[in-house]
């Protein structure tokens, strides 16, 4: 049966997804001083899942 256009579950990459705590360390980051800066970024907190 095919999924999403794939036959079989190892045609399909799995990525690990990110633990809460991972989470929680940007928006910690993002409500704090450090990131005054910044405006209107989008910041992935994926584990590198977009960069493949």
């Amino acid at each position: 049966m095919a999924i999403l256009g794939f036959e079989t579950d190892t045609e399909v990459q799995w990525y690990p997804m990110a633990e809460p705590e991972e989470i929680s360390r940007a928006v910690v980051w993002l409500a704090g001083d450090g990131s005054g800066v910044i405006t209107g970024a989008r910041i992935p907190v994926d584990k590198g899942y977009l960069a493949r």
